[in-house]
């Protein structure tokens, strides 16, 4: 027999609601974990409101202490991940593009860098390099044939942005786009750059002062 839960009567019929179960979804990125770990934290109390719970989940209220966390597990899996790689100052410098950068350009598609080739160049990094850090996330993170990469937790970009979570792996958007304005003004010193024609094309040196301007917008 089913047990309902005990607070059951105050939960409204209709929740979740399609559209908080498609965010919950796109979350998972297919993954098991984090489904699994959703519902366990949602259903784990019966002393507290599954409503609430699912609130915290999607960062619509906080947690009530450090006892009331929601990703532990979760958590867990990453920081073990992120620990044993090598040369983690490296690794950084490639999820921050690809978590703070270009989550925030999205709709400046010319400008996301995505593939080992643009990350090797921008990085004045030898080809090949993005490649061989990345391979030691093969489990959250995958490049294909073509050298594009693709973060397949996207609950990895969550944890990474957020402190009181990952920590001593938290991606500071400020301090980001502080060390890609800098890559960006030592490309701009290696190219000569005519301003005037960054509409009309984008090569290397128009996408790397565009670049500069997204980080420095004032």
């Amino acid at each position: 027999m089913k047990q309902e839960h005990p607070l059951a009567s105050h939960i409204p019929p209709s929740w979740p609601g399609s559209a908080v179960l498609s965010e919950i979804t796109q979350k998972s990125s297919g993954q098991f974990i984090f489904a699994s770990t959703t519902v366990k934290y949602v259903c784990g109390d019966p002393c507290d409101l599954p409503t609430r719970r699912l609130d915290v989940i999607r960062r619509l209220q906080p947690p009530r202490g450090e006892e009331d966390l929601p990703y532990a597990e979760l958590n867990s899996l990453y920081h073990y991940v992120l620990s044993n790689v090598r040369g983690i100052e490296r690794v950084m410098q490639v999820l921050g593009f690809l978590v703070i950068l270009n989550i925030d350009i999205r709709r400046i598609g010319p400008l996301i860098i995505d593939s080992t080739e643009r990350m090797d160049n921008f990085l004045f990094w030898i080809p090949g390099e993005t490649q061989a850090c990345l391979s030691q996330l093969a489990s959250l993170i995958d490049c294909d044939a073509g050298g594009h990469i693709h973060i397949l937790h996207a609950s990895l970009q969550d944890f990474l942005r957020d402190p009181s979570r990952s920590r001593q792996f938290y991606l500071c958007r400020e301090s980001v786009l502080s060390n890609i304005a800098c890559l960006g003004l030592r490309h701009m010193s290696h190219e000569k750059i005519d301003i005037s024609q960054e509409g009309k094309s984008l090569p290397t040196s128009h996408r790397f002062f565009l670049l500069l301007k997204f980080c420095i917008p004032y």
